[in-house]
């Protein structure tokens, strides 16, 4: 299976691509514009950080929303992963799976088990 991580920290997707990479293939990337490549060629699953930047060196924002719209257009499930618990409130009330950061790993992995499954 392969999970979209959009995510604008190198430590964060590095510590997912460790965690999550051995049983799936992960594509990390930091912004809004790579994420709607990537959701537009295909994926299994996103895992989506609230706010990251539309371009490289550009501030980040809230983009999650967008990328929770491009992938239900391919009905791909999304889990957004945020420390900001307004935007892990407002996600869970669009029924959006979402964590908030900082994310228990083992709640992470069954997270991510439950919607690909749901998702096959």
């Amino acid at each position: 299976m392969t999970i979209l991580h959009v995510e604008d920290c190198e430590s964060i997707r590095e510590l997912f691509a460790a965690l999550l990479g051995a049983e799936h293939d992960l594509i990390g990337v930091e912004t809004l514009d790579e994420a709607l490549r990537v959701i537009a060629g295909g994926v299994d699953l996103v895992l989506c950080d609230g706010t990251f930047p539309l371009r490289a060196h550009r501030p980040a924002a809230p983009h999650w929303i967008d990328v929770v719209e491009a992938a239900w257009e391919k009905a791909t499930p999304v889990i957004v992963i945020s420390g900001d618990a307004l935007i892990v409130e407002e996600a869970q009330s669009l029924n959006v799976a979402a964590l908030r950061k900082p994310v228990a790993m083992d709640e992470l992995q069954t997270l991510v088990r439950l919607a690909l499954r749901r998702a096959a």
